[in-house]
């Protein structure tokens, strides 16, 4: 169930790839449902990052912090 609101004018086509972590070993879950991905915005101590996550039924997205021992989807933008 995607979004019916959503319109992609930004032209990212944010699969929902998952996210890979403890609770989850070494296999990646959510996928399908929840999309992951790291910012570049590293925390206090170098253990952390920001991520940002989208679910597959919603139109925002959330701001989150990581540990880095996650797995979470990257983009690459050209410049």
């Amino acid at each position: 169930n995607y979004d019916s609101g959503a319109t992609n004018e930004t032209c990212f086509t944010a699969l929902p790839g998952g996210l890979r972590g403890s609770v989850f070993g070494a296999n990646f879950g959510l996928m399908g449902e929840y999309g992951y991905w790291w910012t570049s915005t590293e925390n206090v101590g170098g253990i952390s990052a920001n991520g940002i996550s989208l679910r597959d039924t919603q139109s925002y997205f959330s701001m989150t912090n990581f540990l880095k021992n996650h797995g979470q989807s990257v983009r690459l933008i050209k410049d």
